[in-house]
């Protein structure tokens, strides 16, 4: 730990914590370059995301700006661009990344480290902001912080309404985080508008029977069991899965392996809040939990969890087998997949 000497700081200069805003008492021993309350908030920042860009930082930081000639500052100005856009893509990915685990606490300084190099980069009033704000919205959320989501949140509203060209995207992304927000007030009725605004723009980016979409209707659908309403929920997990047996079963494998690890994480929680809600209201032996588990077991098999997968294969085709019969056609494609792992 390398703390702060005040004699050395300049006057009226302040170094305020990358974290907390507050003003700072030690310093990253790595880079120098950043600058925290105490311990606990280096450790965090550390874990959350500084380990992954703190050597772009001193890279940064080293780019020299001055120089003899317009040709060589403009290309000194593209090297540090380049260098702002490969921490800014760690960063969102990381926040996401935490978001998925559910940890809260280091999403927050991977996301306002994605906030500060888009600002950087974009400008104060970008669009391409937006998304920083959300991954912040979020994580705040998760650690109960609303005030501090419902103001992150209020700053992209804000970015979207000066941007009138915003895409069906970024709305899909805003809502659901509004929706988040008042579920978790328990303004549930407020939360199934925000929901719905988002399902219709994401269906507007991506179509209705798109696997992002799919995600739209998860939310809604966990609000409607919120309300004691359980029929449109698990209609909606009917949907849910429709679409991911199809994606799995007929996309091109490309596609497959084209999912980001956090797209592939995400699915694979949504599937399983299905089996598990599937199981609780029509039964260990029905037929929609063993349809669960098969789409189930083919979104661990992608996540690369083959024994898993396999064993959610197997019993879904017992059950299914028993109640549609052998020549039924799931029945015949979960073999022929059964089959094709154990010959792997």
């Amino acid at each position: 730990m390398v703390t702060i000497n005040p004699l050395a700081v300049p006057k009226g200069q302040v170094f305020n914590c990358a974290l907390s805003g507050e003003p700072a008492r030690i310093i990253c021993p790595e880079c120098r370059l950043v600058y925290y309350k105490g311990p606990e908030e280096r450790e965090l920042d550390w874990i959350g995301i500084h380990h992954r860009i703190c050597k772009i930082i001193v890279s940064l930081n080293e780019t020299k700006a001055m120089f003899p000639s317009e040709e060589e500052r403009e290309k000194t100005a593209e090297v540090r661009r380049t260098k702002i856009r490969a921490i800014l893509k760690i960063a969102k990915s990381e926040a996401r990344k935490h978001l998925i685990a559910s940890s809260f606490d280091l999403a927050v300084p991977a996301g306002l480290q994605a906030l500060f190099y888009s600002k950087k980069l974009h400008g104060e009033k970008s669009i391409r902001n937006l998304e920083a704000y959300l991954l912040l919205a979020e994580a705040n959320m998760g650690l109960n912080r609303h005030e501090m989501a419902s103001r992150y949140l209020r700053f992209a509203n804000w970015t979207t309404l000066k941007n009138p060209l915003c895409s069906s995207k970024l709305k899909s992304q805003l809502y659901r985080n509004f929706g988040k927000l008042h579920a978790s007030q328990g303004r549930l009725m407020s939360a199934q508008k925000e929901f719905a605004k988002d399902v219709y723009y994401c269906s507007l980016e991506h179509g209705p029977e798109h696997i992002i979409t799919a995600s739209a209707y998860y939310h809604m659908a966990k609000t409607f069991f919120t309300m004691d309403k359980s029929g449109p929920a698990l209609a909606f997990y009917s949907r849910i899965l429709d679409i991911w047996l199809k994606f799995l079963i007929e996309e091109d494998p490309a596609e497959i392996e084209n999912l980001s690890e956090a797209g592939k994480c995400e699915a694979e929680e949504i599937i399983q809040s299905i089996f598990v809600a599937r199981i609780k209201h029509l039964g260990v032996d029905s037929v929609g939990v063993a349809e669960a588990a098969h789409v189930l077991g083919l979104m661990k098999i992608v996540n690369e969890k083959g024994t898993e997968g396999g064993k959610l294969l197997e019993d879904a085709l017992g059950v299914l087998e028993t109640k549609l019969g052998a020549k039924n056609p799931r029945v015949v494609m979960l073999k022929e997949k059964i089959e094709e792992q154990r010959a792997m």
